[in-house]
């Protein structure tokens, strides 16, 4: 009788796009952690540069490494729900091929979740840095929802910072939601529904190095490497498409209706106030 492999504890995806630059820096830190039992499952977008090569040549020397490749560019979005389709661990972290993380960042999120099983989302400080990964003055906040209903956690996640989605999570978890969907700020509304099942807490002894890569995307840029083969007219419209997501996870999500009425009545000025240029974007978009 053959003997069935054991998962890993932890999944770590990695859904990268032309990342020769500092995708060694960042395989570097992740092997380098101080908590070993992990899958890295690595998904290239089709990379036009030797980001592949390199890849393969940590895969080789790493059984904890596997490597994917796209045949044609999927867009940013597929491929970041990819990696998590991919994976086996009962927790699951997505990272960036361009990013840096203390040595503890697994360990201390972990140890958070295994003793608070209404936390789903654990995630660290984060430090900002540049090209030579030297540290920037920009400030980031955090989330910690433990004690809080639900109501005001979702409010809590909408408003603040997007950071979280870089943390450790509950696969179980992350398996009733849709993923990130094809539309604008789709990882702030995966925290959203993310939130509707459990706490978010903050692991202070943990750090990730956020590393500003490229500038600032234009907004024709965005939806170009979003959705960089789609023409469908919702992927047009990506933030009136919010809109109806935010709206739909929560009367979809499992809560009272006393709860997704109160929730509904909340987010729909909400996303205006937030994204009202965007909105606007997204009208003049449509005749061009």
């Amino acid at each position: 009788m053959m003997e069935t492999e054991t998962p890993p504890l932890v999944s770590i995806g990695m859904a990268i796009y032309n990342e020769e630059q500092y995708i060694r820096e960042a395989l570097d830190s992740l092997i380098s952690q101080d908590f070993e039992d992990f899958e890295l499952i690595i998904s290239d977008n089709a990379s036009l540069d030797s980001t592949q090569q390199i890849c393969l040549d940590y895969a080789s020397r790493d059984n904890r490494i596997r490597y994917y490749r796209n045949d044609t560019n999927i867009g940013a979005i597929e491929n970041f729900n990819r990696v998590f389709k991919l994976s086996s661990g009962k927790y699951f972290m997505w990272a960036g091929g361009h990013d840096l993380w203390s040595e503890n960042y697994i360990s201390d999120c972990l140890s958070i979740m295994e003793k608070n099983p209404n936390v789903i989302v654990a995630h660290p400080k984060t430090i900002w840095i540049d090209e030579n990964a030297e540290e920037l003055n920009i400030k980031s906040g955090f989330v910690d929802t433990q004690g809080g209903w639900v109501i005001s956690r979702f409010i809590v996640v909408v408003w603040t910072t997007k950071n979280a989605i870089y943390g450790l999570i509950r696969s179980e978890s992350l398996d009733k939601t849709k993923l990130a969907r094809r539309t604008a700020a789709s990882d702030e509304l995966l925290l959203a529904e993310l939130s509707l099942f459990g706490d978010f807490a903050h692991a202070q002894k943990a750090t990730w190095y956020r590393r500003i890569n490229r500038k600032t995307d234009s907004k024709k840029l965005y939806r170009e490497r979003c959705f960089p083969t789609n023409k469908k007219f919702k992927s047009r419209i990506p933030y009136w498409g919010l809109c109806y997501e935010y709206t739909n996870l929560i009367w979809k999500g499992p809560i009272t209706l006393m709860q997704k009425l109160a929730l509904t009545v909340c987010i729909i000025p909400s996303i205006f106030i937030k994204y009202k240029s965007d909105l606007f974007y997204d009208i003049l978009h449509i005749f061009k």
